[in-house]
């Protein structure tokens, strides 16, 4: 029965290259998660700035200049009309 049963072995005797590994591998999977997440988040980010370029062109090619002014406005918030 003795032989069934699992030998744990506690972290004091778990080799320091070995737990070392396993951290190292953690952390490198969450930078890894991290800036996928943040590349995401700005590509997401171009697209609807693109989106709303695309509609301010048509705005003033229509001669909506008000909402085309607003857009402006929305895609840069720092620049004074």
């Amino acid at each position: 029965m003795a032989e069934n049963e699992k030998e744990t072995r506690s972290l004091a005797l778990t080799p320091t290259w070995s737990v070392a590994l396993v951290l190292t591998i953690f952390v490198a999977v969450s930078l890894l998660v991290e800036r996928s997440i943040h590349r995401l988040s700005n590509a997401q980010a171009m697209k609807e700035q693109a989106q709303l370029r695309e509609e301010m062109a048509y705005q003033y090619k229509v001669g909506n200049f008000e909402a085309a002014a607003a857009i402006q406005r929305r895609l840069d918030p720092d620049v004074a009309m």
